[in-house]
């Protein structure tokens, strides 16, 4: 009986270590609170994750996200603490690897308060003004370049770490600390909703289109094979209709400049 028992046992062994059933990867992402592309929530992670999570569930894994700040985020995922950085661009970490095309595109728009009849025209349009952004963020490299070449001076440009760079940004803009506030539409939308900041903004122009990735670890084995993963989900979900109807469910109210 004992021998009998061994046996199956040993046999079952056998059958597991050799099964043909593929062994789900467990993805550890990272970003910073960036809602509605990534949400420092359990309920809504957000809609960049929400994606990822459609993809690489559909391929038989297992994602697993958390929000911390942003040089953070990008440290994790450099020392293999994490997998990939979601919403990051070539840009600011050009040693990940990427999917060919990208997952989303943010719209970083000008915003000042409703009663400003101020528009962007070009970059020598802000000279008179002060700008509010966030440290670390790429907008786009004329716009990068600019902040990089007065934010020693907080008379044109000042910035704040990610994680409270928004919401301090709003209030100094609705106590006219600073005249204009660069940032993506969407998120400008959710956060004044969510934190019912009572500042009336409008957008004073499109300041930059900027593509969203994930990008992978360059030395992890599987990152090319995520990244095409990707590629082959999102072009699932662009074709399905299924990608158009997530959209739909976030929110883009100040995604159109008024003058």
């Amino acid at each position: 009986m004992l021998r009998n028992l061994a046996c199956t046992l040993f046999t079952g062994i056998i059958f597991w270590g050799f099964s043909s059933e593929p062994i789900a990867d467990v993805i550890e992402l990272r970003a910073d609170d960036w809602c509605p592309y990534t949400c420092a929530s359990d309920e809504n992670q957000g809609l960049l994750v929400e994606i990822a999570t459609r993809v690489f569930t559909n391929a038989g894994h297992k994602v697993v996200f958390r929000t911390v700040p942003w040089a953070r985020a990008q440290l994790e995922v450099k020392h293999h603490k994490a997998h990939g950085l979601v919403g990051v661009t070539p840009a600011e970490a050009p040693s990940l690897i990427y999917s060919t095309e990208p997952l989303l595109y943010a719209e970083n728009h000008w915003f000042v308060k409703a009663d400003n009849r101020w528009h962007f025209d070009t970059l020598a349009s802000l000279k008179p003004l002060k700008l509010g952004a966030t440290e670390d963020y790429s907008y786009g490299s004329a716009i990068d370049t600019y902040i990089a070449q007065n934010k020693t001076d907080s008379a044109k440009v000042q910035l704040h770490i990610s994680d409270v760079s928004l919401l301090r940004n709003l209030r100094n803009l609705q106590q006219e600390r600073i005249d204009v506030l660069l940032e993506d539409c969407r998120v400008v939308t959710v956060t004044a909703q969510q934190h019912r900041e009572k500042v009336a903004l409008r957008s004073a122009g499109l300041a930059s289109r900027i593509a969203l990735y994930i990008g992978f670890a360059p030395d992890h084995p599987k990152s090319k094979h995520y990244a095409q993963l990707l590629n082959q989900g999102m072009a699932k979900l662009i074709d399905s209709g299924e990608l158009a109807q997530m959209l739909k469910r976030y929110p883009a109210s100040l995604c159109q400049s008024t003058r």
